[in-house]
């Protein structure tokens, strides 16, 4: 799930949650501190962007604002992905994609 941090509670723009646990090591494990800016996963699959208001045995993070689309693909790691070529690519090969050029 790369950076993503799973909670089981329903997230809303403009309040405050309260994070410990595994989504706690979670944002440990990514330098998190307070100030610092995270994306969060909520309860139904949603993604909101959330500012750490403070962090020690639980951490206070401030929800401000909702993605739109999921932030990750669904496909499953390593599967093929079209490029905007068209064709197949490994999951992070974006190279077939470019057009390349002499200088």
């Amino acid at each position: 799930m790369g950076d993503r941090i799973v909670l089981d509670q329903k997230l809303n723009i403009g309040k405050d949650v309260l994070i410990e646990g595994p989504p706690l090591e979670a944002l440990r494990c990514q330098r998190g501190r307070a100030g610092s800016l995270i994306t969060l996963t909520d309860s139904e699959g949603n993604d909101f962007r959330g500012r750490v208001l403070s962090i020690s045995d639980r951490a206070l993070i401030f929800i401000f604002e909702a993605f739109p689309a999921p932030t990750e693909s669904s496909a499953p790691s390593g599967s093929p992905r079209k490029g905007t070529d068209g064709a197949d690519h490994p999951e992070g090969d974006r190279t077939g994609s470019l057009k390349h050029r002499p200088f």
